[in-house]
């Protein structure tokens, strides 16, 4: 494996990460891998725009432009598409406008909690993609930089799954990172479900039935995703004057 720069190596680990999800092929895997790669894609810029001029071969920008770019993920590709590339006089195999389609996807599932399966090409083609950037940016073969890098050991997926009627409360262990919440409440009262910490402090609100409650016995199900910033002992509170619950978190 060749010698590589101190700095590359988070971006590395990103895109490794999200390949060995991959390589699972199972439908929580191909989430998890979108947005892996997707956050490599985001860092790689972020990482080479950060570096002292000596570390990227004497390139300067001004500290005006720098600060524009690393606003948000659009503006890092306005960086990458619109200066980067056209410096190098390189023509991308991949356009900017497919790169913003991934991140769409990623949204859906990070923010928004969708419940989809990414289909196989995207997969495939955002995996293209971070290493196009990844590649491009540090001046390095990330392919095979990938298949010379030890494996990450990407731990088995752990799910907890809890049962409770009307008012109830679930004690879950949370790592950091994106968790997916699977919710089923059958009954016909007004509902929610709340995502507390260890200090009892709402960090979500996963779910907030329409104060019109259900005029008849229904069954309701919900699949959020949130992203645990600390890993820790996590309260679940539902709420419900009637009803069952079944709720998985995987």
């Amino acid at each position: 494996m060749e010698t590589l720069k101190p700095w590359i190596f988070g971006p590395l680990e990103l895109i490794k990460h999200a390949e060995e999800h991959q390589q699972t092929n199972k439908d929580f895997d191909k989430r998890m891998a979108l947005i892996g790669y997707d956050n490599a894609i985001e860092v790689s810029i972020r990482t080479y725009l950060q570096l002292h001029p000596t570390q990227r071969e004497g390139i300067e920008y001004t500290r005006e432009n720098v600060a524009k770019w690393l606003t948000n993920y659009h503006s890092l590709l306005n960086f990458f598409f619109d200066e980067f590339t056209k410096t190098l006089g390189q023509t991308p195999p991949i356009a900017k406008n497919t790169y913003i389609h991934y991140h769409n996807l990623r949204n859906n599932l990070y923010h928004e909690g969708k419940d989809f399966v990414p289909p196989e090409r995207d997969v495939q083609g955002i995996h293209a993609a971070a290493l196009y950037i990844f590649s491009t940016l540090f001046n390095v073969d990330g392919e095979e930089l990938l298949k010379n890098s030890p494996t990450l050991h990407t731990p088995i997926t752990r799910k907890f799954n809890f049962q409770g009627t009307g008012y109830d409360a679930f004690k879950a262990p949370l790592k950091v990172g994106p968790t997916i919440f699977r919710i089923i409440y059958k009954g016909k009262s007004y509902h929610t479900c709340e995502l507390l910490d260890e200090q009892n402090n709402v960090i979500a609100r996963l779910i907030r039935y329409p104060s019109n409650s259900p005029t008849r016995v229904s069954t309701h199900q919900y699949s959020v995703t949130r992203y645990i910033e600390k890993e820790g002992i996590y309260l679940l509170k539902v709420h419900a004057n009637t009803g069952t619950w079944r709720i998985e978190v995987e």
